[in-house]
């Protein structure tokens, strides 16, 4: 090689090598954003792991950018063998536990969601297995860092790369199962629908590519990690690594924007489908009251006749099947008047009767398609196929009357007109 191209190679990995001094940095910008976030959207156990992932993230980034701050200010006349500073760096490593294996954690909340319970068993047991695989290795970096009264050597650096193997086995494992069961789920939805299904397509449209080049990363660095050493080569190994070493920092940060733009996607889009669908039933429910209304107005004079004795229950009846709210509540004042002024046989059969009719001249005319409607059963709403005399029985239990034999007796009367309305219902 000429002595241009190692000036370019060297400014290449210079360049690559001050990545190293956004290592503070990224852990304060990402408690920032990922704090802002949850306050503004943030929910659930997911959102959780994220937040006390970033907070101990950035106490380990405090404490170990602090360790040494002491080694340059307060002992740098002494001998650094004998400070203590170096406890810092053994501190830091609970908050680095903490922040990097949070990644394969989170992954597992949303494998749980998807498999059975054998390999949710089976997962779970791995995953933690792993985690004290990997506790053990940040504590081993963590001592080797207390004992050689330095920040990095050669044996850190390889105790860095069984770090990183261990999360990126972690992840790796759980981002394969997690496309596995997410496969399967969209090819079956795919082709139940008569749809082709894209494998490439679909995942680079999904949340699966980022949890992707996270574990490409995992796996990138415990492979330089372990090249690393007193060399040339390895020396420059080193610097190529700064650059993936500094976005592991923030992966959390990667995964927050991920997961918060997926929440705001789905907000915006359940809110048109909501607001379209309230629409269409606004619409169908308005179509539908003006054909009550023609039902109501026919049967208004047969009503009013049948009971002139007591024509403000009659109104009260007539409201109810219209389905208003505005009911008169004190209509019938004692229960004993209103049973003699007209027989529940006949309350009964009417009701019934004018909601068959009006149920086979609706269906003959096509006024109202049952398709259109997702919540109701029959071209009649709920409102409409109540029979009348259950307003009665309202009314009667809403009345002022101190007597509770009579209260009684109206609910057993209510449950019998109930158990009588279902059973034409059924039948019909």
């Amino acid at each position: 090689m000429t002595s241009n191209s190692y000036t370019i190679f060297d400014f290449f990995l210079n360049f690559t090598n001050q990545f190293a001094d956004s290592f503070l940095y990224a852990y304060i910008l990402q408690i920032i954003l990922i704090g802002y976030m949850y306050n503004c959207a943030g929910s659930g156990r997911y959102w959780k792991i994220l937040l006390s992932g970033s907070i101990f993230g950035m106490i380990g980034a405090v404490i170990e950018n602090s360790g040494t701050a002491w080694l340059k200010t307060i002992d740098k006349n002494s001998k650094h063998h004998l400070s203590k500073a170096y406890y810092c760096y053994f501190l830091a490593e609970i908050g680095w536990i903490i922040t990097e294996f949070s990644i394969p954690y989170l992954n597992l909340i949303k494998l749980n969601t998807l498999t059975q319970t054998k390999l949710k068993k089976f997962v779970n047991y791995t995953i933690m297995m792993l985690f004290s695989l990997f506790s053990c290795s940040r504590l081993c970096i963590g001592y080797l860092r207390l004992s050689n009264h330095c920040l990095y050597n050669e044996a850190i650096y390889h105790a860095h790369g069984v770090a990183f193997g261990i999360t990126a086995i972690a992840d790796g494992s759980l981002s394969v199962l997690i496309f596995i069961e997410l496969n399967k789920s969209a090819k079956k939805t795919k082709e139940k629908d008569g749809e082709t299904f894209n494998l490439l397509i679909s995942f680079k449209k999904s949340s699966l590519f980022i949890l992707f080049i996270v574990d490409l990363m995992s796996v990138i660095l415990a492979i330089l990690s372990i090249f690393i050493s007193d060399s040339p080569f390895g020396q420059g190994v080193n610097k190529l690594m700064k650059p993936f070493h500094a976005l592991k920092s923030n992966f959390l940060l990667i995964l927050a924007i991920d997961a918060f733009i997926f929440k705001m996607r789905a907000s915006v889009d359940g809110s048109y489908v909501v607001s379209r669908y309230l629409q269409k039933q606004t619409k169908l429910h308005s179509n539908h009251i003006n054909t009550l209304d023609e039902i109501a107005n026919k049967k208004c004079k047969s009503l009013y006749s049948l009971h002139s004795t007591n024509s403000n229950s009659s109104i009260s009846d007539i409201n109810y099947y219209m389905g208003s709210s505005e009911i008169v509540n004190n209509m019938v004042t004692n229960s004993t008047s209103f049973h003699s002024s007209a027989s529940s046989s006949t309350l009964n059969e009417l009701p019934q009767r004018a909601y068959l009719k009006g149920k086979r001249s609706l269906t003959n005319r096509g006024e109202i398609d049952k398709s259109n409607s997702p919540f109701l059963g029959s071209p009649v709403s709920i409102s409409s196929i109540t029979p009348l005399n259950c307003s009665y029985n309202g009314n009667l239990i809403k009345s002022n009357s101190p007597n509770k034999t009579n209260r009684k007796n109206n609910k057993i009367v209510h449950s019998k007109h109930f158990s009588e309305y279902n059973f034409m219902k059924n039948i019909s």
